[in-house]
């Protein structure tokens, strides 16, 4: 369902069931309901990849169709390595060169973060989950197992 731009109601505008319906009730559905894409990994993902590539092509892509405007990006869960994450929107990465977020450690970690991307364009869009190893050599890893609990996720916020 889409946002319908509410009209601008003038004096003696008749109130019907319909434009109610479609300008209150709906809209109000569509932001009880934004388009999203949450995933909670069950297992351990692990890579020695030094260029980016998907987490998980069939997990970690989310197609949204989206009414314009905010989209938040957000990751909790275990890491472990030295690596560098970020989201692809439409074949497009949304980070520069290191991504949307870097770390540079060698031990198991927690990590949290929410970013905040706008303007995007009203329709339907594919984001996808990507990493790349950094500098050190080694494996790098998602952990996530019955202890930890590890989610990604990518909703509209607007």
């Amino acid at each position: 369902m889409a946002w319908t731009e509410p009209t601008t109601w003038q004096a003696g505008d008749p109130l019907t069931a319909d434009r109610l319906n479609t300008e209150v009730k709906d809209n109000l559905l569509v932001l009880k309901n934004p388009a999203k894409g949450i995933y909670r990994a069950t297992g351990w993902y692990q890579s020695t990849a030094t260029g980016w590539n998907d987490i998980d092509a069939t997990n970690l892509s989310f197609t949204l169709d989206t009414n314009g405007g905010d989209i938040q990006i957000s990751f909790l869960g275990y890491i472990y390595g030295d690596m560098f994450f970020d989201v692809e929107l439409d074949g497009q990465r949304l980070g520069g060169s290191s991504g949307i977020y870097a770390r540079s450690a060698v031990n198991v970690g927690p990590v949290s973060f929410s970013l905040i991307f706008t303007d995007i364009s009203a329709g339907s869009h594919t984001f996808k989950w990507q990493w790349k190893r950094g500098g050190s050599a080694g494996t790098i890893q998602v952990q996530a197992n019955s202890n930890s609990y590890t989610q990604f996720a990518i909703r509209e916020v607007n």
